[in-house]
This record gives structure tokens, C-alpha cells and sequence, in this order.
């Protein structure tokens, strides 16, 4: 990606790429630049919300993705603390205090005693803000030590309830594009220009809060909420950057088509098996998604001429999630991983409590499957000579694999490495690619190489549709201005028939082709 705008640029085309997933630091080979998917949160994480409760019996014992922090209502007065990023180096020697190592900022919420609303202050920001509503961007600065500055964010703040207990939520802690603490945009000055015009902007490069709907404390209604200011926030950044863009690549990404097909595809699916714990009222989000999706379609179409190609990609598919394969525990009660001796009584088990001497194979990944290669892994055993028996041996019984409770097979193909990789790295790669079957996806806690007691079970979470699946069952959508003559097109041949479009030369590393050529 960084290397077809340079490819471009150095060309004098202009490019100007928004939200380009993988682009953070944002590259400075664009024109102009957003950075994407991987961009963190002010706080170094890929989104960590904060929640504060007055209720002492709520309790998220496994939580992940955000802090719990709770607080005492004293005469309709909360006191609280904002976390910042961590700087150690600024933590009182011995404190045993949670959150010691966070820069914090600290704020004042009033409760109304008798209209559901608060007043919030924070660095002489005050927000009047009803329960259920979102506050506007709110500017925070944390302050390091005196040597290395401060650090700038924005955050949202919600009003859960304030009767009969205090509930608050804030989004992750985003980069501020007009002060950015890491570079989001390029130049830098661009974010401030963008900010200036149509206000702050996520900057996140998952902008959703998905933890925080996975672990319940945004519920549906407040997780449509947040996503309708993500999907106007994005749309009003799309017509910012296509006003002001001649000629040229236009490149913008939009999260919510993906983000909310992960999270609200049990609303919409009657027949998922959680669809009866999912608000009704949101079952037709996705379409309308897709709706809005077909206006930013509707403002490009004009442009289309001899000299104008639009391309409108997805990169994959969508389909449920309901039941989930536990890739590891299937291995290990098949003989192919094997437990330290301490841990196999465990209930559940992590990636450190692997017996590596003894174990074969063992997944890591949404879909990755190796083998323990000696000379390859730390404590490797398998002989490269017996690899290709392995794999064979696990694609076959895989794919065998019976659901007792749907009658279903929850693995639909085991692909190849050769079959998937190309290049220097093909060897570091994964032996296999477990794609599951529509419906099925590998555990939560298998993709980091954790064992459980089932083998298959429900999927608990709002995470509901899923596409880390057999590709061939799940494959993505292409649209082009101009006649497509490759008749199974790949995206890998998309940067080769952008570079055509422009006359640049396919580099020799590119492994794709045009799609414009039979």
C-alpha cells in the first residue's frame, strides 16, 4: 500500500488516501493522508473506554478493551478521574494505587435532583448533557513530565443513568487531529484544517466501540447511537476531501459497513441463535448502511469520463456468527497440542501453559494453524520431512469435524500455506488457514492460543457476524466504471490495474494482474 502511492507520487500523480487501513504512522509518500485501521487511541491501544459506576455490585471480572472505575455519589456530586497514558516515570515510588501509572485528569459531574441531565466540568470545560445523549468532542490534555510536554485528546462522554445509580461512559481516548500527539494526518497541518471545517473526528483507526457492546455496558441502543455519529462524522470527512480533490487517486475507506456487520448482524438475522437478545428496532441498520453507502456512489458517479476510473471494493463478505469452534481445544483433545502437566486441570488454559516439547501443532489467529517446525519455533519438534504427512493428516480430519448440536461442519476448507502465500516470508507463515463455515468461526480465546472444556459452543457476544471465514464462502464485491475482463478478479490485482490506469509500470514484487486484461 505505502509503496503504490509512493509509486504514484513520484510520478507527480497525486494521491490522496483517507483511512487506508494499516497506515499508521500515516504515510508522508501521500499527497494528503488519514491514517487508518491500526492507528491507536491517545493511550497506545487499539480503544480502551472508560466507565464509571456508583453501583458496587456491578462487577466485569474478565473485561478487556476498557477500565471500570467506581465512584460515590455525595450530594448529587461525582468525583472522578479521566485515564491518560501511562508514564511511569511519574508514579509515587511503592503506590499500590490502581491506575498508578496513568497521567489522569480529574472532572465534576452534578446531577440535576430532579431533571434526568448533568453538568460535567473538566479543564474548565463545563457540558450540560440529558441521560442518553452524547457530549460533543471534549479537548483533554494530559500533562507529562515538564521535559516531554503534554499530550492531547478528544473524547465523548455518555450519561448512562443517574438514578438509582450513577452510570457514565467515554469513548476511547482519540488522537486530536488539530493537536496530534502522534501523527494521524499528512501533512500535520491537514488534520487541523479538516477539524476547523467540519470539526474533530475519530481518529481511532476502528472507530466503534466494540469491547464496550461485547461487555454490555453500551447496550444496542447506545451502540447505534455512537455509530450514526461515526457514520456522519465519516460521511461529512468523505465530502470535505472530495470537494477539494481535482485529479489524481481518491482513495476513502468507510468502517461502518464492517463494524457494524460484526455487531448488529443477530438484530437483523432471525435466525441466529441470539437474535431474541437483540433490539428489534435495529434489525434494518445494515441496510440502511448500505443505503447511505449508495449516496457517497450517487455524489462520485458524475465524475465518471473516458479519463476517470471508479473502482467501489469490499475485501471480503459477511454471514453469522453463532456458534464457535475452540481450534485449540480440538487440537489438544486430538492428540496434536499438549498441556504443562500444572495446567491440565485448568478449566481454561493461555498460550504459556503449552507444553512445547510434546506439542505438534497449535493455532494463533483468527484463522492460522502450525506446526511446532523444529529449527523454525523456539522449542520446535516436528521434522520438516513430516510436515506435509501433518497437514494432510490434520486438513483431512478438520474437515470431518461434526457439529452434535446442528449436524453441520464447522470447517468447510483447510487451505495451504502455498495455496494462500507468495514471497521471502511464505515459510513464517501459518501451515494451514482453517476457513470455517458460514455460521461457525474459531473462539475468541483460541485465536490467542487458549484451551477450554467444549469444543464447539454458542457464541456469547454481540460480535455476531463474522467473515474470517472459508473465503470461497464469503468472498467480497467489486464495481468498476470500467468493463472488467478477468474473469475471477483478486484485490491483489487491484493496486496492479490502478498502476495500469495511471501508466506506471507493475513493479516486479506485485504478484497480481490487471482485471482489465482477459
Amino acid at each position: 500500500m505505502y509503496k503504490r502511492q509512493a509509486y504514484l507520487t513520484e510520478q507527480g500523480i497525486p494521491a490522496w488516501i483517507s483511512k487506508i487501513p494499516t497506515n499508521f504512522p500515516v504515510d508522508e509518500t501521500a499527497t494528503k493522508g488519514i491514517a487508518g485501521m491500526g492507528t491507536p487511541d491517545l493511550i497506545d491501544s487499539y480503544g480502551s473506554f472508560s466507565y464509571w459506576t456508583s453501583d458496587p455490585f456491578e462487577h466485569y471480572p474478565d473485561i478487556s478493551g476498557g477500565t471500570v472505575q467506581y465512584v460515590d455519589v455525595n450530594q448529587n456530586t461525582v468525583r472522578a478521574q479521566l485515564l491518560g497514558p501511562i508514564n511511569s516515570l511519574v508514579t509515587p515510588s511503592g503506590s499500590n494505587e490502581p491506575f498508578a501509572d496513568n497521567v489522569k485528569v480529574p472532572f465534576t459531574v452534578y446531577l440535576d435532583p430532579k431533571e434526568n441531565a448533568v453538568r460535567l466540568e473538566i479543564q474548565g470545560e463545563t457540558l450540560v448533557l440529558n441521560v442518553g445523549e452524547y457530549s460533543p468532542w471534549v479537548p483533554v490534555q494530559f500533562d507529562l513530565l515538564p521535559v516531554l510536554g503534554s499530550a492531547s485528546g478528544i473524547v465523548r462522554f455518555l450519561v448512562k443513568q443517574i438514578r438509582p445509580q450513577f452510570q457514565l461512559y467515554a469513548t476511547p481516548i482519540n488522537i486530536d487531529p488539530a493537536n496530534q500527539a502522534a501523527p494521524v494526518t499528512y501533512p500535520q497541518e491537514f488534520g487541523a484544517e479538516i477539524a476547523r471545517d467540519i470539526g474533530s473526528f475519530w481518529t481511532k483507526g476502528l472507530p466503534c466501540d466494540t469491547k464496550a457492546f461485547d461487555y454490555r455496558i453500551l447496550n444496542d441502543e447506545e451502540y447505534v447511537q455512537q455509530a450514526e455519529l461515526i457514520l456522519e462524522e465519516r460521511m461529512a470527512l468523505f465530502r470535505h476531501q472530495w470537494s477539494r480533490f481535482s485529479d489524481g487517486l481518491f482513495y476513502f475507506y468507510v468502517s461502518s459497513t464492517d463494524q457494524d456487520a460484526h455487531m448488529l448482524w443477530r438484530n437483523m438475522d432471525t435466525s441466529h441463535p441470539k437474535h431474541g437478545e437483540s433490539d428489534a428496532r435495529f434489525g434494518g441498520w445494515i441496510p440502511y448502511l448500505y443505503e447511505r453507502m449508495d449516496e457517497i456512489v450517487g455524489e462520485v458517479l458524475p465524475a465518471i469520463d473516458d479519463q476517470t476510473l471508479v473502482l467501489i471494493c469490499s475485501d471480503h463478505g459477511f454471514a453469522q456468527f453463532g456458534r464457535q469452534f475452540h481450534l485449540n481445544t480440538w487440537l489438544r483433545d486430538n492428540g496434536y497440542l499438549t498441556l504443562e502437566s500444572e495446567a491440565a486441570k485448568k478449566e481454561e488454559t493461555a498460550i504459556t501453559d503449552i507444553d512445547w516439547k510434546q506439542t505438534v501443532a497449535y493455532g494463533v489467529g483468527f484463522n492460522g494453524l502450525y506446526l511446532n517446525l523444529k529449527n523454525r519455533e523456539g522449542q520446535g519438534i516436528v521434522e520438516a520431512a513430516k510436515a506435509a504427512e501433518i497437514t494432510a493428516r490434520l486438513t483431512r480430519e478438520l474437515q470431518t469435524v461434526t457439529d452434535p448440536e446442528t449436524g453441520q461442519r464447522p470447517v468447510a476448507r483447510v487451505y495451504p500455506r502455498d495455496e494462500m502465500y507468495v514471497g521471502e516470508a511464505t515459510p513464517m507463515m501459518p501451515e494451514l488457514l482453517v476457513g470455517y463455515t458460514p455460521g461457525y468461526r474459531n473462539s475468541s480465546p483460541s485465536v490467542l492460543g487458549a484451551t477450554g472444556s467444549a469444543i464447539i459452543d454458542l457464541n456469547p457476544w454481540a460480535w455476531s457476524g463474522d467473515h474470517s471465514m472459508a473465503r470461497d464462502l464469503v468472498p467480497g464485491s467489486l464495481f468498476s466504471s470500467h468493463r472488467v475482463s478477468k474473469s475471477s478478479p483478486s484485490i491483489l490485482d487491484l493496486p496492479v490495474s490502478i498502476l495500469e490506469f495511471f501508466g506506471v509500470e507493475k513493479p516486479q514484487q506485485m504478484v497480481g494482474s490487471s482485471i482489465y486484461k482477459s
